[in-house]
């Protein structure tokens, strides 16, 4: 049992660190250049000048500063 109680802790630990580094923009999960086929998809009449403004809006540096 003890076991069990040891191994379900260490896998939440490993899940929750694992979300958090992502969240932060771990390993350039979000770059511009890897989301914008993906955005071009989802609004096909936006300038790529209006696709970059969106996403710095979204995931730019001063994003926790809103």
């Amino acid at each position: 049992m003890k076991k069990l109680i040891l191994l379900m802790t260490v896998l939440a630990v490993l899940i929750i660190s694992g979300t958090t580094v992502l969240a932060h923009g771990g390993n350039g999960a979000f770059s511009f250049d890897r989301m914008l086929p993906t955005m071009q998809e989802h609004h096909p009449n936006w300038s790529e000048e209006e696709l970059k403004g969106m996403y710095e809006y979204c995931h730019g540096e001063d994003r926790d500063r809103r």
